[in-house]
């Protein structure tokens, strides 16, 4: 059955929605983030310790945690078992390949990949899979299969067993942060130490950019690829077209997200904040019902709702889908409404009517 995260209205019509105020604070801080809110914890069956999220084409929300994995249907949260079952409780990452194949990788080794409801697990020293953690898989623009790990890169024979690749590939043999294959076809792999990139029909990795510790990869709407780094505040430019001033800022980021609309979503201790370029944050934290104190996963779907994942359980923000009418006070327990034949609605009040 194909499913779809999608918000759901309280009401079917309603005419005044209340919107999160955009100016700042009296004390100076960030306004919360003006989007429609939505939280879930284990009181809701919501797993904990949520370390990554994102969805599959038959649309399940699946969540990688410290509790297990997870998949959610915007009601309800199944833990995956029986066929589906993971090779260990705690989840480090997941994620998906082109072909819409879910990657999941544990936090005490070891791997698995899930395709057309068949998992495939890759147990340490099975496989020529390595021991300590995996961070990341990824397919490249020409088909081959990475896996990141403490090692470094290896690569999936046409046997199904991951090898050291060869050496003309310069793969980086380093601790591995993240992986990224962008719109362009280059493939991406930023390590501890440097970020480097392998462009579709390459024969080899080449250096792009020396890093000062762990972060990230993401690329904007424009196209540019972008990367974190926890030792150096901000964003920086990797490929294509932008100006590093506009997310400038103090903040030390590992994980981030550009969403559909070019703005930053970058979760962290102190909960999550929306940036758009060139104006001020909004922030969302556990004073405002976030779900938990610190931000560690982020992720948009399909339908442009962004879900983040907190050590508590899960959050929701989606674009608010009506528009708030101010009407003058109504003393009555409804308000008559009326289809107009050219279109819109009347709405009925004292002594006038409301187009």
């Amino acid at each position: 059955m194909r499913l779809s995260i999608r918000v759901v209205a309280a009401a079917a019509v309603a005419l005044y929605c209340r919107v999160p105020a955009l100016a700042a604070t009296a004390d100076g801080t960030a306004p919360i983030i003006a989007m429609q809110h939505a939280s879930w914890t284990a009181a809701a069956g919501a797993p904990t310790g949520i370390n990554a999220i994102t969805q599959t084409p038959d649309g399940w929300l699946w969540i990688g945690s410290s509790a297990g994995l997870f998949r959610f249907d915007g009601v309800r949260f199944q833990r995956a078992a029986g066929a589906l079952a993971p090779l260990s409780s705690s989840v480090a990452n997941l994620g998906l390949l082109p072909d819409g194949t879910l990657w999941i990788a544990y936090k005490f080794g070891g791997a698995s990949l899930l395709k057309d409801g068949v998992m495939r697990h890759y147990r340490v020293g099975e496989h020529g899979t390595p021991a300590g953690s995996i961070s990341r898989i990824g397919r490249d623009a020409d088909g081959r299969l990475w896996l990141g790990g403490k090692q470094g890169l290896l690569l999936q024979g046409a046997d199904g067993d991951w090898r050291p690749p060869a050496a003309h590939y310069a793969a980086p043999q380093v601790d591995t942060d993240d992986m990224l294959l962008d719109r362009d076809g280059v493939f991406w792999v930023r390590t501890n130490y440097a970020v480097y990139a392998l462009p579709r029909g390459a024969a080899s990795f080449a250096l792009r950019r020396r890093v000062a510790g762990y972060g990230a990869l993401a690329q904007h709407p424009d196209g540019s690829v972008w990367t974190s780094d926890l030792m150096r505040p901000g964003l920086h430019r990797l490929a294509g077209v932008g100006d590093e001033r506009a997310w400038r800022s103090g903040d030390k980021l590992s994980a981030f997200l550009f969403d559909h609309d070019g703005a930053l979503w970058q979760p962290d201790y102190a909960g999550v904040a929306r940036v758009r370029a060139g104006a001020a944050p909004q922030r969302t934290g556990a004073e405002h019902g976030l779900s938990g104190l610190h931000g560690f996963a982020v992720f948009e779907d399909r339908e442009r709702n962004i879900w983040i994942g907190t050590e508590n359980g899960l959050d929701r923000f989606s674009h608010y889908r009506l528009r708030p009418l101010a009407l003058p006070r109504y003393i009555a327990g409804a308000r008559p409404l009326a289809l107009r034949a050219a279109g819109g609605v009347w709405i009925g009040v004292p002594a006038l009517a409301v187009n």
